[in-house]
């Protein structure tokens, strides 16, 4: 094979390489940061389930998140008791779920990771939000209770709420008791009107 022959055939290669290199950028975009933290690398806490959920801003603005369920009272009374990963296994938060309206309160006892919490209403609807400071394993660990009943309380590391669409009129739908999966190790998505 002749020396220009040889350079043809190794030009087409690299034009075939860089298109196929293209070529997956683009399906991968096409994908987009998904909405959920990718299934195979969430670590859920032991003995706790997930449920996917919306969150919506007052402007419609949503935001999808996966989040560990606490849904019966051993798990509520544990909570994130102990937990010091503020990355939560790759959940966004964990959700409190009550089967009736609860006006009881929540303490940070044993919790060294500070938290924000947010309480919803039976229809989803945005009660109030707190910022919770760690206490050690001690009875005298200050309270935070809700302007009103709620049904649900969403916990996220200290300062995340924002980011999860969490304030004034915003309201949460619980999805799937699994959270989908996604490509994209990302934050959580926002769709809808900027």
């Amino acid at each position: 094979m002749e020396r220009s022959s040889r350079w043809i055939v190794v030009a087409i290669a690299l034009v075939v390489v860089a298109f196929g290199a293209l070529l997956g950028a683009v399906l991968g975009a096409n994908e987009g940061p998904g909405p959920l933290v990718a299934s195979a690398s969430r670590t859920p806490l032991e003995g706790f389930g997930e449920v996917a959920a919306t969150i919506t801003d007052a402007s419609g603005k949503t935001c999808e998140v996966c989040l560990l369920a606490a849904i019966d009272e051993p798990q509520r009374e544990r909570g994130l008791m102990e937990v010091t990963d503020t990355d939560l296994g790759g959940y966004d938060g964990m959700i409190f779920l009550y089967p009736e309206l609860s006006s009881g309160s929540f303490w940070m006892r044993n919790t060294p990771m500070p938290l924000s919490i947010a309480y919803f209403d039976a229809d989803g609807e945005l009660v109030s939000t707190a910022d919770m400071a760690p206490c050690a394993d001690r009875d005298d660990c200050p309270r935070y209770r809700a302007a009103a009943p709620f049904a649900y309380a969403l916990e996220v590391p200290r300062g995340r709420l924002g980011a999860l669409l969490v304030k004034a009129n915003s309201t949460i739908t619980l999805g799937a008791r699994t959270c989908p999966l996604s490509s994209s190790v990302t934050p959580p998505g926002h769709t809808g009107s900027r």
